[in-house]
């Protein structure tokens, strides 16, 4: 004798399945989308997290399903896997993670070769973000890559110049403080004796577009009297009194 209570629980099985695995490959849709509009220097926490926890539910669906095997015919027995709660969610929680990380690296990557290019004009030269292993750790290097007669060749950051730092410095700072939302205001001591006219008169364009475009404040003490033509403001300071010169 069929038992109706039995067929209707397999039919609704059947059916919320199919709706779960819709949902879950429009998740997967969905993170794919996130990483392809990755352009600027966003926060991903919280597409991740809302991401994680709608995937949580389709795993503790199906691991549900997966308990009341015995009611469900051979076809849909070969559908569900035999991972562990934790093994699936920790799967894609680790996979969509470290898909967004080497993303956010590239599009990272990627600005900051604007701004080298845009402030130095070298072609041939590209900045390279590295992940490596220092003390069983995973770290974030910046590198040069070098084209000379169609060779690449890699080279430390740290065997560039004094101007090199200031500026490529400048962007991650900026990030920093765009990322963890403080205050947008940056501090520059004696910073800039080392750039050239022309990289200084570039590199000055560049942060001006933040003042007016994010609202940040930058502040620079410096002997050097070719900073005044790029102030709003201008103070000497002497003996510790500052007179407003403009």
């Amino acid at each position: 004798m069929l038992d109706l209570n039995k067929i209707e629980f397999l039919n609704r099985s059947v059916l919320n399945y199919s709706q779960y695995k819709k949902r879950e490959d429009e998740l997967k849709c969905k993170l794919d989308e996130i990483n392809k509009s990755m352009n600027s220097l966003p926060s991903f926490s919280s597409d991740i997290s809302s991401l994680y926890e709608e995937y949580k539910k389709i795993v503790l669906f199906l691991e549900e399903s997966n308990r009341q095997k015995d009611l469900l015919d051979g076809v849909l027995k070969t559908i569900f896997n035999k991972m562990t709660l934790n093994d699936k969610v920790s799967n894609f929680f680790s996979e969509a993670i470290d898909e967004v990380t080497l993303k956010f690296i590239q599009t990272f990557e990627d600005m900051l070769n604007k701004v080298y290019q845009f402030v130095y004009s070298l072609p041939d030269r590209k900045v390279q973000l590295k992940i490596v292993e220092e003390r069983n750790r995973k770290v974030l290097r910046l590198n040069f890559l070098q084209i000379i007669d169609e060779k690449v060749y890699e080279e430390d950051f740290t065997e560039e110049g004094h101007s090199v730092s200031v500026v490529l410095g400048t962007v991650i700072l900026i990030y920093f403080i765009i990322y963890n939302n403080l205050p947008r205001i940056i501090i520059f001591d004696e910073s800039f004796s080392g750039l050239s006219d022309q990289t200084l008169d570039k590199f000055f364009i560049f942060l001006k577009s933040f003042i007016s475009d994010l609202e940040f404040k930058f502040l620079i003490v410096s002997h050097d009297v070719r900073l005044e033509k790029f102030s709003d403001k201008t103070y000497f300071a002497a003996r510790g009194k500052y007179t407003l010169m403009n």
